[in-house]
């Protein structure tokens, strides 16, 4: 798992920095400036909890709601990088907006669960 967590996350980092050369190089839309930063910032995240815990030997957390959550936090604020740019289209703000809400209460549910001491 930590082998793929450092792949995939030198993937996104790579396509991030590729992104700030090819699509958002003038800087110009503020929409996809955001949705780049988003991607670089979760390759780094990825990168770092990877390194982390091959340096520490701690498992990394395999619960799936973790994981879905990120990707839904991902999601949510790649699409408002989207929407950013053009903010008369109320229906993609509200859209992302949920895919936001819902991947962070997912996060934090599957963080209480994961904290839980188990019946066992």
């Amino acid at each position: 798992m930590k082998d793929l967590l450092l792949w995939f996350g030198s993937l996104l980092t790579l396509t991030g920095l590729f992104g700030f050369t090819a699509v958002s190089d003038d800087l110009r839309h503020p929409g996809e400036l955001i949705a780049i930063s988003a991607v670089l910032l979760f390759g780094i995240i990825l990168i770092a909890v990877a390194i982390h815990a091959r340096r520490t030997r701690v498992p990394v957390p395999s619960h799936p709601g973790l994981w879905f959550g990120a990707a839904l936090i991902l999601l949510g604020i790649v699409g408002f990088g989207f929407v950013a740019d053009d903010l008369s289209h109320v229906l993609e703000i509200y859209i992302s907006g949920a895919v936001l809400l819902a991947g962070l209460i997912l996060f934090a549910f599957s963080w209480r669960q994961r904290n839980l001491p188990s019946s066992r």
